[in-house]
């Protein structure tokens, strides 16, 4: 028996890059586009969609994004 992870493919909203995502994202979740640098939200799961945020909000304690597409 095999298990395979889920990729979503979604276009980052600002560059329209096309994005695999996998693993477990929630509404709200924050990645970053591996081609323009942005934060983006996770908005909506099902069809998936990104929304621009505000890089200052998505800094942790030591200035690091939280995590990558």
């Amino acid at each position: 028996m095999s298990t395979y992870a889920r990729i979503t493919v979604v276009a980052c909203p600002v560059c329209r890059a096309k994005q695999g995502l996998s693993g477990v994202l929630h509404c709200g979740s924050i990645v970053i586009c591996a081609t323009c640098h942005s934060s983006l939200r996770v908005t909506t799961l099902r069809p998936m969609r990104l929304r621009l945020v505000d890089p200052s909000s998505t800094r942790t304690a030591e200035s690091q994004p939280e995590s990558y597409a």
